[in-house]
């Protein structure tokens, strides 16, 4: 595994003018999909004070989604034959969420949706039934931590839940293994100051690691070291570095043509990342009125996505926006 990153930027650009031109000129590229995959925040109410996240300035209510309109968007996501979901928040916790096991068990009847998962904190786990929770249909699970001790961790996500957290990923991992990984478990390793060798030296990250029969490792010589910063709107400490603004003249966004949120508060939109107001001309509907296939081929979305295509009018959320897929 290696710990050391040196900076070579030449190398660097040149492997990303390979993915850029790649994916331009990838087959349908700017061709909508048939049935877009679905983005459910069943909550947008998060415990954590992460130093990154927008959560500290939402005006947004906290609430999770009525369980109704939950089973409404799910009910219309299958009948345009939908098959890939995930319950991530733009902001919140998803363990959070009161519903959350009625939602799964309500999902599990549709052997369509056949990819379905969310990113995850897992302070919250040891609230739920662990067999129950593996057993509910679940096919991937995220986890955000951070594996560099109680202090930095408490420091990072604004609360004190360090040890909880790791006694969490702990069973998780052991329960998993012992239904032969029935859920695709990964992990977004936040490493804070310093070199990777600080993390890879730690040892709760040596403990998982072994747990993980070395996938830990893997995944942290795959760790960016950059975030997201809400188009502008969180200002970093100096410690912490924004994701770059790539280019997107005359490129709309990959989730344009790929994926439709819907938001705790019913409001459905384009943007999975960064419209944590639903204020913006990115949410172009609510699900108490509007179908997903109408939105999906109506004319608010063909227009965003024509305006950028054709005369790089963007919208200005995405205009700022670091999570920008291009």
């Amino acid at each position: 595994m290696s710990t050391e990153h040196p900076i070579d930027f030449s190398k660097k650009m040149l492997l990303f003018c390979g993915r850029f031109l790649r994916s331009y000129l990838k087959k349908d590229r700017f061709t909508p999909l048939k049935t877009p995959a679905l983005s459910i925040e069943v909550t947008n109410l998060c415990n954590s004070k992460c130093i990154y996240c927008a959560n500290k300035i939402m005006q947004r209510k906290p609430e999770p989604l009525d369980i109704g309109l939950f089973k409404k968007a799910v009910d219309d996501f299958v009948k345009i034959g939908g098959s890939n979901l995930d319950l991530n928040p733009c902001i919140g916790e998803t363990l959070l969420d009161p519903y959350l096991m009625e939602r799964l068990k309500y999902l599990k009847q549709f052997p369509e949706i056949k990819s379905l998962g969310f990113f995850t904190n897992l302070q919250w786990l040891h609230k739920f039934n662990l067999e129950e929770f593996l057993d509910s249909g679940i096919t991937w699970l995220m986890i955000s931590v951070m594996l560099l001790g109680r202090e930095k961790y408490d420091d990072f996500f604004g609360v004190d839940r360090y040890a909880q957290t790791l006694e969490n990923i702990v069973n998780l991992i052991k329960a998993n293994d012992q239904r032969q990984n029935k859920i695709k478990i990964s992990f977004s390793l936040k490493t804070g100051i310093g070199p990777l060798k600080k993390t890879a030296d730690h040892p709760d990250f040596k403990m998982l690691d072994a747990l993980l029969k070395g996938e830990l490792s893997k995944e942290l010589d795959n760790t960016g070291l950059t975030v997201h910063d809400f188009c502008g709107q969180i200002e970093l400490p100096k410690y912490l570095k924004k994701r770059p603004l790539y280019p997107r003249y005359l490129r709309p966004c990959e989730f344009f043509y790929k994926v439709l949120k819907l938001f705790s508060n019913g409001k459905i939109g384009v943007c999975v990342c960064a419209d944590f107001e639903t204020t913006s001309e990115l949410t172009l509907g609510d699900i108490r009125k509007d179908s997903l296939s109408d939105i999906w081929h109506g004319k608010k979305l063909a227009q965003l996505r024509s305006k950028w295509r054709k005369h790089n009018i963007i919208p200005a959320l995405c205009r700022r926006c670091s999570n920008y897929a291009y």
